[in-house]
């Protein structure tokens, strides 16, 4: 009996090692996924090809395919008392799972960074899934509209342009972050 406990714990302490393991591989991958992001919003990385597809797979371990390119962002806007307490978290978790289930099924690949108030995305989408992708954005807005209810916050999607590479992916963030800005003239709860 003694033996059988003791092959049980030596066991569990070796799956708890592999899923720590697992675990950090996890946490290293999602941070260099959201290096990505950085280099978008706070200036290019060095090089010319710093925004080419393979570089982009490789460097921050995406799965990028040829096709069209967008970034978003969802623009929470909310009192000051939502960024201090725990609710943010659980709004963050919320709003990156409404957009994951709503966009997956129309995107080659997708991430989602939170930065202060807002959530950033880049998809990767083929041409021929366009319209879809637009419908699902209209879908997760409206979701996130009807979740009002829990999250007292206001929502308003800001598109960027859609482009053919990821060289472009610059200049859709700049694009995404202009149109959610312009909440402030056309009011929220929409997709800009």
């Amino acid at each position: 009996v003694d033996e059988q406990r003791e092959r049980y714990r030596h066991r569990n302490e070796q799956l708890s090692k592999e899923e720590q393991l697992r675990l950090r591989l996890q946490n290293d991958i999602d941070r260099l996924r959201a290096g990505l992001f950085s280099d978008l919003l706070f200036g290019k990385p060095a090089g010319e090809s710093a925004f080419d597809l393979a570089a982009l797979n490789e460097r921050y371990h995406y799965a990028f395919c040829p096709g069209c390119f967008m970034v978003l962002v969802v623009k929470v806007d909310g009192g000051q008392q939502m960024h201090t307490s725990g609710a943010f978290a659980v709004l963050q978790e919320k709003l990156a799972g409404i957009l994951r289930a709503g966009l997956q099924p129309v995107c080659l690949e997708l991430e989602v960074c939170f930065r202060a108030s807002r959530a950033w995305g880049v998809l990767n989408f083929t041409p021929e899934n366009a319209p879809q992708v637009r419908r699902q954005l209209k879908a997760v807005l409206g979701e996130l509209l009807v979740q009002k209810n829990i999250f007292p916050e206001q929502f308003t999607i800001g598109l960027g342009s859609v482009v053919q590479t990821p060289a472009g992916l610059p200049q859709s963030a700049l694009d995404a972050d202009r149109a959610a800005n312009q909440r402030l003239l056309e009011g929220t709860g929409k997709l800009l």
